[in-house]
């Protein structure tokens, strides 16, 4: 029996997206041709941009492409219900404009999903996957992560029965955006929704400015809002309404968390590249101490602007060591501190906290001089050339 599928996708100052999306879309498709096809797809573009006309005579050979221009501004989760009223598929899609997926995600997604409701799979976070030591895939969607924190779960990573999306939350766009989201799979919960899981790494939410434009504040005005709809709902415990209280000032202090350590990165990297340009060159002071092959721990930001630094300089970076390596693709080797292998005279930390601890262990497996990023600023700052 062919499985029917909506693609919704909302547009906001994305027209450069449209033609990727319709051919990422139409090699998944490609995935159904077989003697018997196991799925078709219907792309929907829903517009959220009343200043911003699409082209609405968008076609293809494989796929059929709903165009659904706009007068008013909806927001993302007004956009995605918007062209949720005009989809027509057995299962829904929701899509954001830069997202990318595999050629055989609703091929995967579909035999895996049985009858459960909603289906989620492994995904890729830019260069890393989502999921891996400290963020366990197969907890994701349990309740004391979903009512205590914003999920780990995009849209774009969740294939979702149509007829399984809760009436409160088409019924009940929150005017403060962010939280949508996790609004969608706390109602899916409290109308016991059945969940699969598939391991297939089938999803990679791309990572540009766009995304850090919803800054801490927003958000929790977002989780407000989001607690207030579901509270009044009735849908809930009280104890889960207890939960959902305290969800907005727990996420607060989570987000708050990651800014002052991305802070703290980007004085790093301010202070590393003002000391480049007064001629304090990061790999001349390597080379003095006679070190010219590195190892980078920590694959994080700082680690990733570290390593173009370096390879500027004419130092060779080797590899990097990261806890999460298994779960990170890089351009050269990533080992974990137990894998450790490679030839390399030297390790720099590229990490803000906890460095005494790895120093302790990176000592106890090899014999190399191990710098903190800091120290190595630190340093840079107060030479003079």
């Amino acid at each position: 029996m062919v499985k029917h599928i909506s693609v919704v996708v909302p547009v906001y100052h994305g027209k450069q997206y449209i033609e990727k999306q319709i051919k990422q879309i139409e090699e998944a498709a490609a995935c159904s041709n077989t003697a018997e096809p196991l799925f078709d797809i219907e792309l929907i573009f829903a517009n959220d941009d009343p200043g911003e006309q699409l082209r609405t005579n968008l076609t293809s050979a494989f796929i059929d492409i709903k165009v659904l221009n706009t007068d008013i501004n909806r927001g993302v989760q007004g956009a995605r219900i918007y062209g949720l009223d005009h989809a027509s598929g057995d299962y829904i899609h929701f899509l954001d404009q830069d997202d990318e997926v595999s050629y055989d995600f609703y091929k995967s997604q579909l035999e895996k999903i049985g009858d459960a409701d909603l289906i989620y799979c492994r995904c890729y976070n830019g260069n890393r996957q989502t999921y891996n030591n400290d963020r366990v895939f197969e907890t994701a969607m349990d309740k004391g992560h979903i009512f205590n924190a914003t999920p780990m779960i995009s849209p774009g990573q969740a294939l979702i029965k149509k007829s399984a999306i809760p009436d409160i939350w088409r019924k009940n766009i929150l005017t403060h955006m962010g939280s949508d989201d996790h609004m969608l799979w706390l109602c899916m919960y409290a109308e016991n929704a059945k969940v699969a899981l598939n391991q297939d790494i089938l999803f990679r939410h791309v990572i540009n400015g766009s995304n850090y434009s919803l800054d801490v504040l927003k958000a929790y005005e977002s989780d407000k809002e989001m607690a207030k709809v579901l509270i009044k709902s009735g849908l809930y415990d009280a104890n889960e309404n207890k939960l959902l209280r305290s969800l907005p000032d727990n996420n607060l202090k989570r987000r708050y968390r990651p800014q002052n350590h991305d802070q703290i990165v980007l004085y790093i990297l301010s202070d590393l590249l003002m000391a480049e340009e007064h001629g304090n060159s990061v790999g001349d002071y390597l080379r003095n101490m006679g070190l010219a092959k590195i190892a980078i721990y920590g694959a994080g930001i700082l680690g990733s602007r570290l390593k173009g630094i370096l390879d500027r300089n004419g130092i060779e970076v080797r590899c990097f060591i990261d806890r999460n390596a298994e779960f990170i693709s890089r351009d050269i080797p990533i080992y974990t501190l137990e894998s450790l292998t490679g030839d390399f005279d030297g390790v720099i930390l590229s990490i803000i906290s906890g460095e005494d601890m790895v120093t302790e262990e990176i000592r106890k497996r090899i014999s190399v001089p191990v710098m903190r990023i800091k120290d190595i600023v630190t340093e840079l700052m107060l030479s003079e050339k």
